[in-house]
């Protein structure tokens, strides 16, 4: 029930693709038959994420949140997460110059 508002809008539009940075996203996308490929963010940044399959990566692992940061490198390594969609990590270190 979670992500059907998310799943009804994807089918609604017709995707083929659906991109996200969130499980909710990637489940919405399964749920409405499309494509999902999650992107995320810098492994730096990892620690701003809420739990999810990863839980809390700085506690390390646990019964409800079975992967560490060393399993998230790998996934990234690999491109591929949990739920079988496609992983684009965004390395990126901020902008060139100060802003004023």
């Amino acid at each position: 029930k979670r992500f059907t508002t998310k799943h009804k809008k994807i089918k609604e539009l017709n995707l083929d693709i659906f991109y996200g940075d969130s499980d909710s996203d990637i489940i919405a996308a399964l749920k409405a038959g499309v494509h999902p490929v999650r992107v995320v963010r810098n492994i730096e940044s990892i620690d701003s994420y809420p739990n999810n399959y990863f839980g809390d990566v700085t506690n390390g692992k646990a019964k409800e949140s079975p992967f560490d940061k060393k399993d998230l490198k790998l996934f990234y390594k690999g491109s591929v997460g949990v739920f079988g969609e496609s992983i684009y990590p965004i390395k990126w270190k901020g902008p060139s110059r100060k802003r004023k």
